[in-house]
């Protein structure tokens, strides 16, 4: 009888033991790759952020470009180097969501694309052909970086969603919520308040402006 008890204790702790052991690792994985997944997206953030500006001051050039065209144009120069999170880091897309990953894919393509057509912008320039084909070529090319800008914007909305936050990140958001939540039922009460006491005071009857 002892026999037996003591093979269903080992047996009883062997299971909880891998159980214990297969949910630890369970809860490891999660957080290295939660780990991962912020480092990349923090990373990816950074480097749209640095290309957005480029995109800015480049928009702003060609549209301040006069009409007594052509003139030599700057390059909208888009080297490995200014995407290099982007090409280390494109094999752990995956870790985002599809949509993200989707996302981030073609915002790169577009902004290589922009890249291309300044350059054929440049050429154009340079052969010193139609004036009236080159200004409908910068228009074209002045609505594209507009595009791109809007999906950059759209591409760090879907990053901030899919990063995981710190706990004190986490703390901040809810400190931040509860006091938004605080103040907007404070305007409400004050709003209730100052509406009551003027139907009250319209309606002549003074008993009525007390009740809240």
């Amino acid at each position: 009888m002892a026999l037996e008890i003591s093979f269903a204790t080992v047996g009883v702790s062997a299971s909880i033991s891998i159980i214990t052991s297969y949910f630890g690792t369970l809860i490891n994985f999660s957080r290295l790759r939660n780990r991962h997944r912020r480092a990349l997206g923090l990373s990816l953030l950074a480097e749209i952020k640095m290309l957005q500006r480029r995109l800015r001051h480049h928009y702003q050039i060609f549209e301040a470009t006069p009409e007594s065209l052509p003139k030599p144009f700057p390059r909208l120069s888009v080297t490995t180097a200014d995407t290099t999170v982007f090409t280390n880091g494109s094999g752990n897309l995956g870790l985002f969501t599809t949509r993200t990953a989707v996302e981030v894919l073609e915002y790169y393509n577009a902004v290589r694309g922009l890249a291309a057509q300044a350059q054929a912008l440049t050429d154009l320039a340079a052969t010193g052909g139609d004036s009236s084909l080159l200004l409908d070529a910068i228009a074209e090319h002045l609505r594209s970086i507009r595009l791109a800008r809007h999906h950059s914007r759209l591409v760090v909305i879907a990053l901030r969603r899919d990063t995981p936050m710190t706990t004190a990140e986490l703390l901040r958001y809810g400190f931040r919520r509860v006091a938004l939540f605080t103040r907007r039922a404070t305007r409400r009460l004050r709003f209730r308040h100052t509406s009551i006491t003027s139907l009250g005071v319209l309606s002549g009857n003074p008993s009525d402006s007390l009740r809240c």
